[in-house]
């Protein structure tokens, strides 16, 4: 979970994935359904943004959103991680990240499931680093029909940022390229 975020992550890119990864937007696969592709996409690329943009000075609204696109195990694990200890330490080290998804990719639709790949384009901040770093986050994402709605349920980072601490000496952050979170 902690690669996740940038402290938090933020949160060896597939093979079978590497050549969807030229416009991933466009794409999709068999098993998945043209109009449910769209909405995946469209999910998936709002989780990634919210969850790869927030700032130590408004962690507690940026939390919110991130939870209000999640469900089951990865917002049960979300909740645990974003303790009031977290966002302290959030505010104090000034801690801040932009991303921008670069692609994002369906790879299969089953019922109320589906599966997603996304690439963030991530810069992370903090007040013990005077230049801000960028780096490319790469995740799977499970998703979930969700009172008329896809929503998170798992995150899967396949390669995190190489140095995705974004509390500086205070915290810190897994960076062994896997990490999963939720069911």
């Amino acid at each position: 979970m902690l690669a996740v975020v940038g402290l938090v992550g933020t949160l060896g890119f597939a093979t079978a994935w590497a050549s969807a990864r030229g416009d991933a937007r466009t794409g999709s696969t068999a098993t998945a359904q043209t109009g449910d592709a769209k909405e995946i996409r469209d999910a998936a690329s709002k989780f990634s943004v919210a969850l790869t943009n927030f700032d130590g000075a408004t962690i507690d609204r940026d939390f919110d959103r991130i939870m209000a696109l999640s469900t089951g195990g990865f917002q049960d694990q979300a909740d645990q991680f974003f303790s009031s200890k977290t966002r302290k330490a959030l505010k104090e080290a000034q801690a801040s990240s932009r991303g921008e998804v670069r692609g994002d990719f369906v790879q299969a639709v089953s019922g109320d499931r589906a599966t997603a790949f996304v690439v963030v384009d991530q810069t992370i901040a903090n007040n013990q680093s005077p230049q801000p770093k960028a780096d490319t986050l790469r995740m799977e994402l499970t998703l979930a029909a969700s009172g008329g709605a896809w929503k998170v349920s798992r995150v899967n980072v396949l390669q995190a940022p190489a140095d995705g601490s974004t509390l500086g000496s205070t915290g810190s952050s897994a960076s062994d390229g896997t990490s999963k979170t939720g069911n």
